[in-house]
């Protein structure tokens, strides 16, 4: 019924595209990837990669954790899709509103090389921050957020 009342708005091909997506998410053999770094790497590399974010996680300042694990959830994740680039957004928020706001019109562009623009500006950024603290959003006198 919906596919009838919509087919005048969007039309066939649309709805060939959502066939054909239907079709590959059904194939077994069709690798399930995601926006990893690691995407193209065998499955150990991978799991090494994953291993070693993990481990880098012991490793993060206390002060800056939360900030710093969502990072590295990020980087290391086995298969990346785009609503888990959220876990960047605590370290992304500490950042000047310009370059948080060029970091997430990187990630917008829906793009792998887009994201991984986006996300590596953003964790190079907040690494400089420690040493730069110019690189971070000044908060004005009275403002309660965190």
């Amino acid at each position: 019924m919906a596919v009838v009342a919509l087919l005048p708005l969007v039309g066939p091909s649309v709805w060939v595209a959502w066939l054909e997506q239907l079709a590959r998410a059904a194939d077994p053999t069709w690798p399930l990837r995601g926006s990893s770094l690691t995407r193209d790497l065998s499955a150990i590399a991978t799991t090494a990669f994953a291993g070693l974010t993990m481990l880098a996680a012991l490793a993060v300042p206390r002060a800056r954790a939360g900030a710093w694990i969502g990072l590295l959830t990020v980087i290391g994740a086995p298969t990346l899709r785009l609503q888990g680039v959220i876990f960047a957004v605590p370290a992304m928020l500490k950042l000047r509103r310009e370059l948080c706001l060029v970091a997430a019109i990187l990630v917008a562009t829906y793009t792998f090389e887009g994201l991984w623009l986006g996300i590596g500006l953003v964790a190079v950024t907040y690494a400089l921050s420690a040493r730069f603290p110019v690189l971070l959003e000044q908060r004005p006198i009275g403002d309660l957020c965190v």
